[in-house]
């Protein structure tokens, strides 16, 4: 499989044998196959595919009797073509934009399926939610790791922002630790809305002392690749999309303006 996005479910089972598909998510906005953007539900899949999505996880949950909340990711190639990668018995990073879709507190579904209890009746998905990790990478050097100290700290707030952080102004980010400093849900009545949301919610976001990668996710939200299906009606980013199309330019462009 050579290009294709990557799209996952968002599942829980109980004891009980009741499963739910929370929500499906789009994760394929990646770098070295570790996920920068995420969204739910999955924008602009082909006529079937989510069944299908559905009716896999259904068998592989059901298969090795998993009980709790775990994510099923599988590569959606542009011929409609699904192929699995591997169920991850956990919360993922990205549960956020399933939660806000749907109103439904994962950890406390987690927490009820362990203790015995019936999983019950979950909302159906309603508008649309983005997740940006804002990490310490410097898109201008092809997301080159970046730290220090850092000076000042503002995030956006504001209708539909959810800010999850453990970072404050004055704390040291070191190269010994993950370089995610937080992640910036917004969600919206539409796909559309959430888009231009999280466009404000990057220009209101501050970080000095280290650089971090508020430039990439801009870019991203104003290429057409990603802010609308193409002309199959289908969304044309794939898994390398970043590395091999978006990377590249932003490098170009912090090259020319400093010749």
């Amino acid at each position: 499989v050579t290009a294709a996005r990557h799209v996952e479910t968002q599942c829980a089972r109980d004891c009980h044998g009741g499963f739910a598909v929370v929500s499906t998510r789009d994760c394929s906005l990646q770098r070295r196959n570790q996920k920068l953007l995420e969204e739910a539900p999955a924008p602009f899949l082909p006529e079937g595919v989510h069944d299908r999505l559905v009716e896999a996880s259904h068998r592989l949950l059901e298969t090795v009797d998993y009980v709790g909340v775990a994510t099923c990711e599988f590569l959606l190639t542009p011929e409609g073509d699904v192929w699995f990668l591997e169920v991850n018995p956990r919360l993922q990073v990205e549960h956020c934009v399933t939660e806000e879709v749907t109103g439904t507190d994962l950890v406390e579904v987690q927490l009820r399926i362990a203790e015995g209890g019936h999983l019950g009746e979950l909302n159906e998905p309603r508008g649309h939610s983005l997740e940006l990790r804002i990490t310490c990478e410097d898109p201008a050097c092809g997301l080159a790791p970046s730290t220090g100290a850092i000076t000042r700290l503002r995030w956006p707030a504001g209708p539909g922002i959810r800010i999850e952080s453990g970072v404050t102004e004055g704390d040291v980010v070191t190269p010994l630790f993950d370089p995610m400093l937080a992640k910036i849900i917004v969600t919206g009545a539409s796909r559309e809305q959430a888009i231009a949301r999280a466009r404000r919610a990057l220009r209101e976001t501050v970080v000095e002392g280290v650089t971090v990668c508020t430039a990439l996710h801009t870019e991203v939200l104003t290429r057409p690749d990603f802010t609308a299906p193409d002309s199959a009606g289908r969304l044309a980013v794939t898994t390398r999309w970043i590395e091999n199309e978006v990377l590249p330019d932003l490098g170009d462009a912090a090259a020319t303006s400093e010749a």
